[in-house]
């Protein structure tokens, strides 16, 4: 789970786009708290399976910051 202490941490100033690689089973998560925090600085926020998240990544424009899990 991505908690509020780590959203505030890979957040960027302008950052439109967060993708989110979130294992190949999906175990990765977002808490309440950190998807509140990247909503009210109007960062978008997409959980993909991992192998999906890196496609989505690799044609994405703008200003996005990735998390990939790639430990499952």
């Amino acid at each position: 789970m991505i908690s509020l202490h780590e959203a505030r941490y890979v957040y960027e100033i302008g950052a439109e786009l967060l993708i989110i690689g979130n294992g190949h089973y999906g175990r990765v998560g977002l808490s309440e708290e950190a998807g509140k925090y990247f909503k009210k600085h109007g960062c978008q926020v997409k959980l993909k399976a991992t192998p999906k998240a890196i496609h989505f990544w690799n044609t994405a424009r703008g200003k996005v910051i990735g998390l990939f899990h790639v430990t499952c």
